[in-house]
């Protein structure tokens, strides 16, 4: 899965705050976009589709992505000392 952070690493490790320069932003912008806290405008989009030269629709969908990802619920890491009673043979 390409994210936001991918693209500007395969950039020449592009960083927040040359990406936020170039799109007239605040670089904590750029980190509330790849985190999925915050969604781009239509021409912030573009612009990034031109910059790295993908398609509109994939770019979309980074942002899709990054926001579902944002959306979903922390599960607690599981270990083998909070399975007790879960696994019957331990």
């Amino acid at each position: 899965m390409i994210t936001l952070k991918n693209l500007r690493d395969e950039h020449n490790h592009m960083t927040q705050k040359t990406l936020a320069t170039f799109l007239h932003v605040d670089r904590s912008v750029i980190s509330k976009w790849e985190s999925g806290k915050l969604n781009p405008d239509y021409e912030q989009i573009e612009r990034m589709a031109n910059l790295f030269k993908k398609p509109l629709g994939s770019m979309v969908q980074i942002f899709i992505q990054a926001k579902k990802r944002a959306n979903m619920p922390q599960f607690e890491q599981i270990t083998i000392d909070n399975m007790e009673g879960v696994c019957p043979n331990r």
